[in-house]
């Protein structure tokens, strides 16, 4: 019998654990100050501005976002930014190459191998796609030990990568008018700003308790509850219950 209690008590604290982890840790997003470009920010990651660059940034695996000016014309100017990159590593060779897509063009990706300045064996894979006259690279270090426990969050910020702001494909040519054309320009007064409703208050289920916070929306909840059959089970229902 009290096997079996501890054994619940384990499950119920792992899914109590869990469920906070879930609820805590969401994806953000960057956006580029100039508004170039936005790119999201899974879990673990960071981003700051980094020059004339973006730095993402998760434990020793980073991710570059370059703007090359010209590169969309000439794809010369993008292989030129990527092979300064490998000049500060040893052994760096190309694996693979190919097509990519990168904020929704078409473009272009390889991949690479080598030991970076700190002596570390890692793997690079740049992609490039162009945006007007401009191309945009983004770049991936990671050590070779490190691949795959990165490699998603990596496939996320490519997945997720957008030229100019998130809105834009949305709005479209309303938008561009807006742009080439600002109210008040013509003689017309300009339109106030909109101000963007507040979220809906989310209550929380019966039972349930914050007891730890992160920014604006990441919380930690807990709760007592009878186990399931297994922790398996116990989770699934859990995480349905509070998903809303």
């Amino acid at each position: 019998m009290r096997s079996r209690t501890s054994a619940g008590l384990i499950q119920s604290l792992c899914v109590v654990f869990c469920a906070g982890l879930v609820v805590a840790q969401q994806t953000r997003t960057y956006r580029d100050p100039a508004g170039r470009f936005s790119v999201p920010v899974p879990p673990g990651w960071t981003a700051a501005a980094a020059g004339e660059m973006t730095m993402l940034t998760s434990g020793a695996t980073y991710g570059l976002v370059g703007v090359v000016e010209g590169g969309g014309a000439d794809p010369r100017r993008v292989a030129n930014f990527t092979d300064q990159f490998g000049r500060q590593w040893q052994q760096y060779k190309r694996l693979q190459n190919g097509n990519a897509r990168l904020g929704g063009s078409n473009g272009a990706f390889a991949l690479y191998s080598g030991v970076n300045p700190k002596g570390v064996e890692a793997v690079v894979k740049a992609l490039s796609a162009p945006s007007g006259t401009a191309a945009y690279v983004l770049i991936f270090s990671c050590p070779l030990t490190g691949w795959e426990s990165k490699k998603p969050g990596m496939d996320a910020i490519e997945r997720g990568f957008a030229f100019g702001r998130p809105d834009a494909a949305r709005t479209g040519a309303a938008e561009s008018s807006a742009i080439s054309a600002p109210p008040g320009s013509i003689g017309m007064p300009a339109a106030p700003p909109r101000q963007s409703a507040p979220p809906p208050r989310r209550e929380l289920p019966a039972g349930f308790t914050v007891v730890g916070r992160n920014g604006p929306s990441g919380q930690a909840l807990t709760a007592t509850f009878t186990g399931g059959q297994s922790a398996k089970a116990t989770f699934s229902g859990v995480f349905k219950f509070i998903a809303p």
